[in-house]
């Protein structure tokens, strides 16, 4: 110690002076045929002759692609066999290697691979469309090679003819572009000279710090493109060490290749140690075999480490620290000594000084400090970013690590915390400055600083402190989602936003974020309070939503536990009971059965049937269209889109509003045996993009409202190759009209997907749920079956109003009139086989409704409740003739019987036909006939189903509530793209699992009680908001209404009203209260009071928008 700068021992051995690639390809040699990897999946070896042999073949097909010494070998993948193959083909060449997180987001990599510049990525599957989308704004990257495919071609060369450069200058030459977040918030490319690798080498054999040695196993648990496994990695096959190599971190996995292989180092992370630590799951397992862990990245507590080491009966878990910017670790703990909570001493040839942080004195032992080390483990600098590179060095060489530590007086280094402000999340650095610059980016963002909370089992979680623009509505969820679409995994925003009125900031505009972190604890106890009420409610409803599951229906019981009816002869035929179906509910068969053809094909036949008849009527222009018309331009459409190379399988998105040619292509994906999808256009572009990134289109049709949307979209969905707007190019596909185009006869009905529908996405962002031809061709069956009575008899045409978009008068959400079960359109394909005339409203306005349904003399119309509302309470409605309408059928919402009572009285009508569907279950799957009806009822089954308890999962008889399952053919194939998210709505019975409470009766009548999530919980009690909403629209001053639960720590939940007010009402809060406490027990009162707005927010199908009302609450409160 010499003017208190410290310095690490001298090597035992000398780094050797040999170019990389020749010491590897020598070290390689010598381990013949000793095992190299496992593959802790599949349990494929590979032997180091293997390695050896495989490594040269790359590198012999990277040198005949051209590849040279300074070139740079990118790698984008999770852990596999395979990963460490092109690494040491490119050391071989005296070529340089850049590894890169398959997590990145597309703008995370394309910032990532400008500063590396390769010439070739290789890339998991995973991760190859964002490297095939970012690689066209790098003109460097010659050829994209993804594992799984072209890959195997570089094996194939097994000559092994190849011989290791001997011309690299270790001490020069960079060997890896290794990316470190930097204060800048983008990833720094740090580089790493060969020289650095050889020196860890060379520590990590040192006896004096726990020699690793060729009979370890260590386990890769770990990622490889990290600089801490990439390195470790390097030093396992120098040495001759056998890796087990683990895909990514699984826990039971983890556990059981320690056991199997009998592991006995692993390189880990706080968050892994942890598990060790708390796990009840490792005590299954035989440890024994386990001689050291050694652990980087973040600090680790005493009482983990104590923990873990009592546990695994070890005698240290062997701390260090480092930076990518110093290759490796520069303190490690060494073998002889230890010291709890220390990262031990500095390594061979390496020196530290700790210096003062305002004055740049150097301090002496136990004096907290900025940590700033030298040696030669320290980086070549930041790729092409010399002033980053300056700042970090001072003019002696030091390292400066804006971190603050200390060392006592025996040399042993402790970390305190950081000047830097970079975020430690499970092992990853997440720069602050990186989220505040997109959160600024955010229109109603005034400011923004992001630090890190403590957080035991991960680190540091991200926080967000927001200062909202004035008169900004915007939520905290909003706030985390928005990040979120921005960022990989590791930067969201997982410790929250909290809104303040201003960041604290020095004269110089610097973030104080210890005052932020302040500020934090002095509000953790009522965040904490507010925290473990809602994590009751949550587990509560976990604990109510067991076993989910199908037309067959089933009920979920919501008031413990049930009795089993017992079949009896008051039953209805249609519940049927044996010893192994006991109260699952069948509906009637078809009266015809469902066509086993192409749907394109059904398609074409039916509407060459219908002829000349009108098919459409525009109901702004009055602009109509005929059957024959319709197949004339459908099957040009048809022409165009297989001259374009659309096939079979392929995906044809629309995005557009209502208008005469939104069909056609729709029909012409069918005649080929595509697959359609829409899409709202209304959707944000964030929106559109992720429902863009689950059906992949081919080709997307748009109308001119969307069209900007879509196209700036589009550069991030690399499958769209043609966007077609329906008011400029799509007249050039209307051309060819020479009807040669015909339907397929190879598509299976039962397996083709005929179409991608969104889900409502009321509980987070759209599910792309995949429909059959076979759905729907059912739900054509049960349409024109008699006992719906929809079929065209008599020579009587029955029209109607369909696929018209209703905007609420609200600046909240615009909700579409039929929303996403008629996006397909799926009752306007309905109509086209049964040959009905169809008035097509572009968007929905009440006059225009109205004036069409007297025009047209409308028959027959399917609406949403928000619609009903109207019907009820408008005074418009006097001013036109609406007796033609004789059938109206609502779904989408349950809708209550005073609001039902009113549109029968004012249209003459006996019943208003509610119907029951998901978009899962393709259109309703129980119905109301019209040769029977109940009040409040949706009707009977098609199908099977079954109400089940949701405790117990047992299955109820009548009129016990619980949740509603469903089975049969209008179950959808899955969601597309997500199977855990098919596995979880689907039982091992195959019954599809709703979510929604209801019974049936005795005699099969279902009613609908409410959403499973949206019960409210009141001292026991369970509420229904629906019922509630059913009082409050009753009332005479009331437009519209919702009901929410807010936590209260001593009930649960507390009912809430919104009450949109009905123009010129004078009602108050307290009268609200009184109306609906005059008609409900008293667990159902609004205790938790009314709040006035000007709309209730809700969702294209006319579905409450409850968690846009709890926000609200949160904002208000």
């Amino acid at each position: 110690m010499q003017d208190y700068i410290l310095s690490g021992p001298n090597n035992i051995n000398p780094v050797p002076h040999v170019p990389f690639g020749k010491f590897l390809y020598h070290r390689i040699k010598e381990h013949g045929d000793k095992i190299a990897q496992v593959d802790a999946v599949t349990g494929e070896t590979r032997t180091y002759t293997q390695l050896l042999t495989l490594s040269l073949s790359v590198a012999n097909s990277l040198w005949t692609r051209g590849i040279r010494p300074g070139d740079v070998v990118a790698i984008c993948s999770e852990n596999n066999l395979d990963f460490v193959l092109p690494v040491l083909a490119a050391y071989y060449i005296g070529a340089t290697c850049a590894t890169l997180n398959p997590n990145y987001t597309t703008r995370e990599l394309e910032h990532a691979l400008k500063i590396s510049k390769p010439c070739i990525v290789f890339t998991s599957e995973r991760a190859l469309h964002k490297i095939v989308q970012v690689s066209r704004s790098i003109s460097e990257i010659r050829e994209v090679v993804s594992f799984n495919k072209e890959f195997i071609s570089f094996l194939q060369d097994t000559s092994c003819s190849f011989k290791p450069t001997d011309e690299s200058d270790p001490g020069v030459v960079t060997a890896a572009i290794l990316c470190s977040s930097g204060t800048t918030g983008f990833p720094k490319g740090v580089m790493v000279t060969q020289k650095n690798i050889l020196t860890v080498y060379m520590h990590m054999i040192d006896p004096r710090y726990g020699a690793i040695n060729n009979s370890d196993v260590v386990l890769a648990a770990l990622p490889f493109f990290h600089a801490y496994l990439f390195v470790c990695q390097l030093v396992s096959i120098c040495t001759g060490i056998k890796v087990i190599v683990m895909p990514k971190f699984e826990e039971e996995l983890f556990l059981k290749s320690i056991q199997k292989h009998k592991v006995s180092l692993i390189f880990l992370v706080p968050p892994v140690i942890l598990f060790l630590a708390k796990s009840d799951i490792v005590d299954k397992y035989d440890l024994s075999s386990i001689r050291e862990l050694r652990c980087g990245a973040a600090p680790l507590s005493e009482e983990m480490e104590t923990a873990v080491m009592k546990r695994l009966k070890l005698n240290k878990i062997r701390q260090g620290y480092g930076m990518t910017e110093t290759t490796l670790g520069v303190t490690l703990m060494p073998t002889d000594k230890s010291r709890f909570g220390s990262v031990g001493i500095l390594v061979p040839q390496m020196k530290c000084k700790v210096v003062d942080l305002t004055t740049g004195e150097i301090l002496g032992p136990n004096k907290p400090g900025e940590l700033c080390f030298k040696g030669p483990l320290i980086m070549k600098g930041y790729r092409g970013d010399f002033q980053a590179t300056s700042a970090t060095f001072d003019e002696d060489g030091f390292l400066h690590t804006g971190d603050v530590g200390y060392y006592d007086q025996e040399g042993f280094f402790y970390i305190v915390d950081r000047i830097k402000e970079l975020i430690k999340y499970k092992g990853y650095q997440v720069p602050p400055a990186e989220l505040e610059a997109i959160l600024l980016s955010h229109p109603d963002v005034k400011d923004a600083a992001v630090i890190g909370i403590p957080d035991e089992s991960t680190g540091e979680l991200p926080m967000a402190f927001i200062v909202k623009q004035p008169g900004a509505r915007v939520t905290q969820q909003q706030i985390i989602k928005f990040v979120a679409d921005q960022v990989s995994p590791q930067k969201r925003l997982h410790g929250g936003v909290m809104f303040v009125d201003t960041i604290p900031k020095n004269p110089s505009g610097k973030i104080l974020r210890r005052v932020l972190r302040q500020m934090m604890k002095t509000e953790i106890a009522t965040l904490s309070n507010v925290k473990n009420i809602l994590i009751i409610n949550y587990i509560n409803r976990i604990i109510n939503y067991i076993n989910l599951g199908g037309p067959k229906a089933i009920l979920l019981g919501l008031s413990g536990p049930s009795t089993i009816f017992s079949a009896s002869s008051n039953l209805s035929p249609c519940i049927n009971f044996d010893l192994f179906k006991t109260l699952v509910i069948n509906g009637p068969k078809n009266i015809n059965p469902v066509p086993h053809v192409p749907l394109g094909k059904y398609f074409y036949q039916k509407i060459m049937e219908h002829g000349d008849k009108i098919a459409q009527v525009d109901a702004v222009t009055g602009e109509t269209r005929m059957y024959s018309q319709l197949l004339t331009l459908s099957l040009s459409v048809a022409n165009s889109l297989w001259t374009r190379g659309i096939r079979p399988g392929d995906v044809v998105a629309i995005c557009s509003e209502n208008n005469l040619d939104f069909v056609l292509p729709v029909l012409a994906a069918y005649y080929i045996g595509a697959t359609c999808a829409t899409l709202n256009p209304n959707y944000t572009t964030r929106e559109l993009e992720h429902a863009l990134k689950i059906s992949k289109p081919c080709i997307v049709f748009a109308s001119q409202r969307a069209l900007h949307k879509i196209v700036e979209v589009s550069h991030s969905i690399s499958e769209i190759r043609e966007i077609v707007g329906f008011g400029k190019t799509f007249p050039s596909l209307l051309q060819d009209t020479s009807r040669s185009f015909k339907p397929t006869d190879e598509d299976d009905p039962d397996v083709v997907t005929a179409t991608i529908l969104y889900s409502s996405g009321t509980t987070g962002l759209p599910k792309g749920v995949m429909i059959t031809q076979k759905n729907i061709l059912t739900v054509f069956m049960h349409m024109i079956g008699m006992h719906l009575c929809l079929h065209p008899a008599n020579n009587t045409v029955y029209k109607h109003v369909c696929d018209a978009q209703y905007y609420a008068d609200s600046p909240v959400l615009p909700v579409e009139f039929f929303g996403r079960l008629y996006q397909i359109p799926l009752l306007r394909l309905v109509s086209i086989c049964t040959g009905i005339k169809v008035i097509v409203m572009p968007k929905f306005e009440e006059e225009l409704f109205l004036k069409s349904i007297q025009n047209h003399k409308v028959t027959l119309m399917y609406l949403v409740p928000p619609i009903i509302l109207f019907l009820a309470k408008s005074d418009k409605i006097h001013k036109y003739n609406m007796s033609s309408v004789r059938d109206v059928v609502c779904g989408a919402a349950p809708l209550c019987k005073q609001v039902a009572d009113a549109v029968m009285k004012r249209f003459n009508l006996n019943n208003i036909r509610q119907c029951y569907g998901l978009t899962e279950t393709t259109f309703g799957v129980v119905f109301t006939t019209n040769d029977k009806f109940k009040f409040g009822s949706i009707g009977k089954l098609f199908y099977p189903s079954k109400v089940v308890d949701q405790t117990n999962g047992e299955i109820l008889g009548p009129n016990k509530q619980g949740e509603l399952c469903f089975k049969g053919p209008l179950i959808m194939k899955g969601y597309c793209g997500d199977f855990q998210a098919t596995s979880a709505t689907v039982d091992e019975d195959g019954f599809l699992h709703t979510g929604d409470v209801g019974y049936y009766d005795q005699e099969g009548f279902f009613y609908i009680v409410d959403r499973i999530k949206e019960l409210i919980k009141y001292k026991g009690y369970q509420v229904p908001p629906a019922e509630l909403e059913a009082i409050l629209l009753s009332h005479p001053d009331v437009k519209d209404a919702a009901v929410i639960g807010i936590p209260d720590e001593s009930t649960g939940e507390l009912p809430m009203a919104f009450i949109v007010k009905q123009p010129g009402a004078h009602v108050t809060q307290q009268q609200i209260i009184a109306f609906a406490a005059d008609q409900l027990s008293p667990q159902k009162r609004l205790r938790g009071g009314v709040i006035f707005v000007d709309t209730i927010p809700k969702n294209p199908s006319g579905k409450i928008l409850r968690r846009a009302l709890r926000e609200m609450v949160k904002n208000k409160l």
